[in-house]
């Protein structure tokens, strides 16, 4: 198999690319246009001054505040508008911050072509406005149920506020259009808190703490007990059952493609990392099994991350356990035959087709293209 270091001179690239648009994404998403891959959008918000300093005094507590949000001939008053992310959140952030935008949040019944929300993260952090839509295009290639992006040149008040990364929200929207329905139960796990490794956890410590899974849909319980149920059969079931336990109540072909994106593309902070979170798990009321969503994929190819994280040196792919903290659902995986063949077969695959640096160049270089002014 191809060797992981070879990754040294992508890290290079990538602060400096696209694969084509998923043809399998149905005729029915709706803003096609807002995320067409092959268009850098441009959009305006407006924002009153004192709204802007409520905030930015606010943090790091991230408050919504009323905005305007304008794309071409569209303009959408009465809209949310807050901070997004993590770093954001930080009142000593010194770069361009990621924005949520919500239209139902004033307006119950108000959307924008069809969304409840759009985001634009800023691509600043681990140094790539590619990294999201290089391993978002690898999957959707893959036929796996993920959001889209784009490029985008943000205006705030009439002012360009630099080039974003335009990303698709994982909400009821997407669910319905992806899966059919969003009346099963969406969980994201966002700050890493207890069991988002799929550990397990004692009862005391839920009661207490609680877990690191968000309920984000009204079929989502509070202590996410069905996501604890899902990490205490992957933790108890026999050897000799795990293979077909684990498909009975997951999507495993599904996983087993987006594990090896997620190593060769070095996303430390998936579930196949160091820091599991910025992850949801929805099960589908239409097969009753739980699927992985990967989300916030900014972290892509960023080797040295925060100046310590060894990503490229850090883990061998092949073998994708990172070191650290254990990863249950991954050793589980790899201790099973059965399974370990299939993601072998489907992991030299994917690094075949999608990973060769001679593959990815040219690609980046297409995508850098298309914003090379506005970087200026």
């Amino acid at each position: 198999m191809f060797v992981l270091t070879r990754f040294v001179m992508l890290s290079l690239v990538l602060a400096s690319g696209t694969l084509s648009a998923d043809e399998n994404a149905g005729q029915d998403l709706p803003a096609k246009e807002f995320y067409d891959p092959e268009v850098v959008q441009t959009v305006h918000l407006e924002v009153s001054a004192e709204n802007l300093s409520k905030l930015q005094s606010a943090l790091p507590e991230r408050i919504y505040v009323p905005a305007t949000f304008r794309w071409n001939d569209t303009t959408v008053a009465s809209v949310a508008v807050r901070y997004k992310g993590n770093s954001s959140s930080n009142p000593r952030q010194r770069f361009k911050r990621s924005f949520l935008i919500q239209f139902d949040r004033y307006e119950k019944t108000q959307r924008f072509m069809g969304l409840q929300r759009v985001s634009f993260d800023n691509g600043i952090q681990f140094g790539s406005l590619f990294s999201e839509r290089i391993l978002t295009d690898i999957l959707r290639d893959l036929k796996q149920p993920v959001h889209r992006c784009n490029h985008a040149r943000l205006f705030l008040n009439g002012n360009f506020h630099g080039v974003y990364v335009n990303v698709e929200r994982i909400d009821d929207v997407f669910l319905t259009t992806r899966f059919g329905s969003a009346k099963g139960a969406l969980y994201k796990a966002d700050e890493g808190g207890p069991g988002s490794d799929f550990s397990l956890i004692p009862p005391e410590v839920i009661q207490k703490h609680g877990t690191g899974f968000e309920p984000k849909t009204d079929a989502a319980d509070k202590h996410a007990a069905d996501v604890m149920e899902l990490i205490h059969a992957i933790h108890k079931t026999p050897p000799a059952e795990f293979a077909h336990e684990l498909s009975r109540r997951m999507d495993v072909e599904s996983f087993l493609r987006v594990m090896p994106v997620m190593l060769y593309g070095g996303a430390f902070d998936q579930l196949t990392g160091w820091n599991p979170h910025n992850y949801y798990l929805y099960r589908n009321p239409q097969d009753d099994r739980w699927h992985y969503l990967p989300w916030d994929l900014d972290v892509g190819f960023s080797d040295r991350a925060f100046g310590r994280i060894p990503v490229i040196d850090g883990w061998h792919a092949a073998w994708p356990v990172p070191q650290g903290p254990p990863r249950p659902l991954l050793e589980h995986i790899l201790q099973n035959e059965e399974l370990l063949e299939r993601y072998r077969v489907l992991a030299d695959s994917i690094l075949e087709k999608y990973f060769h640096p001679e593959v990815l160049i040219p690609k980046l270089d297409v995508l850098y293209e298309k914003i090379r002014d506005d970087l200026a």
